[in-house]
C-alpha cells in the first residue's frame, strides 16, 4: 500500500511540475495562436501541429492525408492517428461507400443499385448469405451445404444404399 502511495504522490508531483512549466514558460514565449486552431500544442513559442496539419498556426490540412475531405460524408480526424468517421448511412476508409440497410455478413455485399440486397460471394447464397450452396449431386442441403440423406441412404452426396435387414417377429 506505501508503494501505491509513494507512486501516486510521484504522478501528482510530475503533473504539478508540468502545470508550471507550462504556466512559467507560456508566459515568457507564447504563440500568436495559442490553442494551434485545435491542431497542436504550443511549444517553446511555436506551435507543434498533429499528424495532417501544417503551418504557423496548425490551420492549414495537408491534403494528401485526406483528399477527398471523407468524401463529404464523414468527419476527419487527425488524432490518435489520420482517419475518417462516417456519418450514418456511409462506410469504408474514405466514407465514400453506401452502408448497407441489411447485414450481407461475412460471404457478401450489398448490391451497387440496391441497398437492401445482399451480392453473396461465390459458394453463398440466402438474403444474408450465410448458407453454403448446395452441390448439384444432392437433392436437399443443411445451411452448411452438406446432403441431407433420405433414409436408407449415407454418404457425401447419399449415393450409399444401407440394406436394413429387416427381423421378423416370432
Amino acid at each position: 500500500m506505501v508503494i501505491k502511495e509513494n507512486f501516486v504522490n510521484k504522478v501528482y508531483r510530475i503533473i504539478f511540475e508540468l502545470k508550471f512549466f507550462y504556466l512559467f514558460t507560456s508566459s515568457i514565449v507564447s504563440c500568436r495562436n495559442i490553442n494551434c486552431s485545435h491542431h497542436g500544442i504550443c511549444l517553446e513559442g511555436k506551435c507543434r501541429c498533429f499528424h495532417g496539419y501544417t503551418n504557423d498556426d496548425c490551420s492549414l490540412l495537408i491534403h494528401s492525408q485526406c483528399d477527398n475531405r471523407c468524401s463529404e460524408h464523414g468527419q476527419y480526424v487527425d488524432y490518435p492517428k489520420s482517419m475518417c468517421i462516417c456519418d450514418n448511412h456511409w462506410t469504408g476508409n474514405d466514407c465514400s461507400q453506401v452502408k448497407c440497410n441489411i447485414d450481407c455478413g461475412l460471404h457478401g455485399k450489398c448490391t451497387i443499385d440496391n441497398k437492401n440486397k445482399c451480392q453473396c460471394d461465390e459458394g453463398w447464397i440466402g438474403d444474408n448469405c450465410q448458407k453454403k450452396t448446395c452441390s448439384k449431386l444432392c437433392k436437399q442441403c443443411d445451411n452448411n451445404g452438406n446432403c441431407v440423406c433420405p433414409n436408407g441412404f449415407t454418404g457425401r452426396y447419399c449415393q450409399i444404399g444401407l440394406f436394413i435387414e429387416l427381423s421378423k417377429e416370432k
